[in-house]
């Protein structure tokens, strides 16, 4: 079986009927003619109870789909041009620790995890197998308390126990990865090597709806609109091998011996047949009369472009790349759609892998829970043109910062975080009336 019919047989339509009482339950099914016999069954997911493709055919599969692959390369590329900051949570501002030596070594990993991997094929890698399998394997490396190497697992190399009396993974096997084959059990937080304490295993998952603890591809549902792209495809391609669509349907008699048939057909496709078969014809034998009769279809019934434009906006959808495009594209739909793929997708998945890693160094220091890992608009090519924005408008707001607004009062900065602290002038509006007159007084308020 071919991969786009083993694809295409998985893929939103499982069926297999058990011997004993008929009962429809996840399993394959042929793809016969085109068409998929059974009924809609499991989502695009990689559940791991019931596997569908393997990882490497997940890549594959995904590739080949236009609209996804386009949508997941996009956020792939675009993730790895975010800086990470460390973001003190209770001063709300960036992290002042500027002479910590362990911050400073843990962003340096970040920028090179491993050996030959730098942050670009790192984040690349992150991204994408989270979004394609629901779960990327982080593997680390310590000396003491010091994380010295970050290395992404390959999915198919990764397998699991389920520990369900407890409503977790018990322990993952891993194999074909040099120093980090072996046998990795939970020790309460994250999952650590048996024989060397130093490799500890922290997968980061999006987590199945049925069960918490197993991985569910971000793009379970899409089930649906993937097999209506395949088979508008499917469609398509059948219809350029064969030069046209049906156009007209010819009847013919019965009474025709096969020769004289044989050539009326020859004539009729001469006539009425363009290069390469375009404009063909339907003839059907045992008319009493020869008749012709046109099909009222117009190219968008027999070509399925609508459902093809209905699979990839719903695909594109649930991927959060939310483009606002029509059949005239302007530039502020072009940059309202990057707005919206970078706060509803690509940087609340940066924030969640980066915070995911840090929460594991945590683990072996202690002294950081005041901080996270965040990042700056202002740093972000798509996002820089609304902070600065943003920026232009704070004089007009009357914004200012506690430093500006104790100089104009002539009074000394405070010398401390909250000299950055902004503040705002509010105006406060009053009317009086008398003898009927109204006057309206302007207060000024300093507030800080």
């Amino acid at each position: 079986m071919s991969l786009t019919d083993k694809i295409m047989s998985r893929m939103g339509y499982i069926k297999k009927i058990k011997e004993d009482d008929g009962f429809c339950e996840g399993g394959d099914v042929l793809i016969q003619d085109g068409k998929v016999v059974g009924t809609p069954y499991h989502d695009f997911s990689t559940n791991m109870r019931k596997p569908v493709l393997q990882p490497s055919e997940w890549d594959a599969a995904y590739r080949q789909i236009s609209c996804v692959g386009t949508s997941v390369d996009l956020i792939a590329n675009n993730i790895q041009m975010i800086e990470p900051v460390f973001w003190d949570k209770t001063k709300n501002q960036v992290a002042e620790r500027t002479n910590d030596t362990r911050l400073k070594e843990l962003n340096q990993l970040f920028k090179n995890p491993s050996a030959g991997v730098n942050r670009k094929k790192f984040l690349e890698k992150s991204s994408k197998d989270y979004i394609l399998h629901g779960i990327v394997y982080y593997a680390f490396i310590f000396k003491g308390i010091k994380p010295v190497s970050i290395k992404i697992l390959d999915a198919e190399l990764v397998s699991a126990t389920a520990d369900v009396a407890n409503n977790r993974i018990g322990s993952y096997l891993v194999n074909n990865s040099g120093s980090f084959d072996g046998n990795y059990i939970f020790n309460g937080t994250y999952y650590q090597k048996e024989d060397d304490r130093n490799y500890i295993l922290a997968p980061y998952w999006n987590a199945d709806p049925q069960c918490s603890y197993l991985p569910a591809s971000i793009l379970l549902g899409t089930g649906i609109e993937t097999l209506m792209y395949w088979f508008g495809c499917y469609h398509n391609k059948s219809l350029l091998q064969n030069g046209a669509r049906p156009s007209l349907i010819f009847l013919i008699k019965s009474l025709l011996n096969p020769k004289h048939r044989e050539q009326l057909r020859q004539e009729i496709r001469v006539k009425h047949a363009g290069a390469g078969n375009a404009g063909s014809a339907i003839i059907i034998d045992g008319s009493a009369e020869k008749d012709v009769k046109q099909f009222s279809q117009n190219n968008k019934d027999m070509e399925f472009s609508e459902v093809l434009k209905a699979a990839e906006d719903a695909i594109y959808r649930r991927l959060g790349v939310n483009w606002v495009l029509g059949k005239t594209v302007q530039s502020k739909d072009y940059e309202k759609g990057m707005l919206m793929l970078f706060d509803m997708t690509i940087c609340p998945l940066f924030q969640g892998i980066f915070n995911h890693l840090f929460d594991v160094y945590k683990y072996k220091n202690v002294g950081f829970d005041d901080l996270e890992v965040f990042y700056l608009e202002q740093n972000i090519p798509a996002l820089r043109p609304r902070f600065l924005s943003m920026m232009k408008d704070l004089p007009t707001l009357g914004i200012f910062t506690v430093k500006e607004r104790r100089g104009m009062y002539n009074y000394a900065p405070l010398g401390d975080y909250r000299d950055d602290e902004l503040t705002v002038q509010s105006v406060k509006v009053t009317q009086s009336g008398m003898n009927g007159n109204n006057t309206t007084e302007f207060t000024s308020e300093n507030n800080e």
